[in-house]
C-alpha cells in the first residue's frame, strides 16, 4: 500500500528539475480544454407546501457549446488528453519534451485514437 509520504517523495523526484516543463504541460492542457472540466448546473424547485429542493447536474464543458464543442472535443481535446497522459508518463522516466504532448497528432493512430475515444465517451 502507498503511503502520503512515499507518494510525496516519488513525486519531487520525479518533478526535480522538470517543473517548469510540467507546468507548461498543464497550463496547455487547462488553456486549450483538455482537463476535466465540467459546467455545473443548478436548478432549485420550488413545492407548493413551501419546501424547495435543489438539483444539481454536471455536463462536460465542451457538450455546452453544441456542434462545434463536440467536435472539439472529439477530434481534439480528447486527443490531447492522450499528449498529455503520454508526456507525464515519458517524464516519470527522464526529461521528456513538451513536444510531446502533440506528438499524438502526428502519429499513423490519429484515426484510430480518435475512434476508441470517441467510442469509450459514448459508452
Amino acid at each position: 500500500m502507498w503511503t502520503r509520504p512515499l507518494l510525496k517523495e516519488n513525486a519531487k523526484n520525479t518533478l526535480r528539475g522538470r517543473y517548469w516543463p510540467a507546468f507548461a504541460v498543464a497550463l496547455i492542457c487547462s488553456v486549450l480544454g483538455a482537463g476535466e472540466r465540467v459546467r455545473v448546473i443548478r436548478q432549485t424547485v420550488e413545492y407548493g407546501d413551501g419546501h424547495h429542493y435543489t438539483y444539481t447536474t454536471a455536463t462536460p464543458f465542451w457538450a455546452s457549446m453544441g456542434l462545434v464543442g463536440a467536435l472539439l472535443a472529439i477530434f481534439f481535446v480528447a486527443v490531447l488528453a492522450v499528449g498529455q497522459a503520454r508526456f507525464f508518463m515519458e517524464n516519470r522516466q527522464g526529461a521528456a519534451p513538451v513536444s510531446s504532448l502533440f506528438s499524438v497528432f502526428h502519429r499513423d493512430g490519429y484515426w484510430n485514437l480518435v475512434k476508441i475515444k470517441f467510442l469509450k465517451g459514448l459508452y
